[in-house]
């Protein structure tokens, strides 16, 4: 039986393109599938891996049994975040577990026949797999287990079944990005301002963003006009 719908994750109001990244992850993730599956995301950082990660989340972790999401895999200490992962999970808390190998066989054997959610977000070694989700016989039917991750490699090694590569924001895209922030909607006015400075950001969204924080500072036409020059 299902558990109750969990909490949903914080997510920008503010994002441009997200809906057809979450339909070609939606793809990948092949919920009618009892199989357990795991998703690589990758991309340079800044790109959205995480907000796209946080927005499949929402989307589906009221279909499993239990879900987590581990922010900043990288660093946080084997034994602890493996506590977390079955805390999320299972929705108390669990005693302390001495090393990473004990954590291992508690994860197997609590969650083997469980239909789990798990995202691990910002996975930079394959030691941070291996004692978190080492293998598919680890989880019951229908799990889906997604890592982010600037390394490609390490997901290929960790022989995913997926993989998502996120990919830059367009002209336009990013053009509407910077004027939610700056203006709080797209304003013509700006079009030529903004792609000057925005050429800079290269599509990533992430500086799009801090971009766009600047310009809203300045509260009148001429300011903002200056921000961009």
């Amino acid at each position: 039986m299902l558990i109750s719908r969990p909490k949903l994750l914080c997510i920008s109001a503010n994002l441009v393109g997200f809906d057809s990244r979450l339909e070609e992850m939606s793809s990948l993730l092949c919920m009618e599938s009892n199989d357990v599956r795991m998703i690589g995301i990758h991309g340079i950082g800044g790109i959205g891996k995480t907000t796209l990660a946080i927005g499949i989340y929402n989307q589906i972790a009221h279909q499993f049994e239990g879900a987590s999401f581990l922010p900043n895999a990288a660093e946080h200490r084997g034994s602890l975040i493996q506590r977390k992962l079955l805390a999320d999970i299972l929705g108390e808390k669990i005693a302390r577990i001495s090393n990473i190998d004990e954590g291992i066989s508690l994860i197997k054997k609590t969650l083997c026949s469980r239909k789990v959610l798990i995202i691990l977000d910002d996975v930079s070694a394959l030691t941070q797999l291996e004692f978190l989700a080492g293998s598919r016989h680890w989880f019951g039917s229908g799990s889906r287990i997604i890592i982010t991750s600037r390394n490609k490699h390490l997901l290929d090694v960790h022989e995913v079944d997926g993989l998502y590569e996120v990919q830059k924001l367009k002209s336009e895209e990013a053009f509407k990005l910077f004027s939610l922030y700056a203006f709080e909607a797209p304003d013509d006015r700006f079009w030529e301002l903004s792609g000057r400075a925005l050429n800079y950001c290269d599509g990533l969204p992430l500086a799009v963003k801090v971009v766009g924080f600047t310009c809203v500072r300045r509260r009148s036409l001429n300011g903002k006009m200056n921000c961009l020059s």
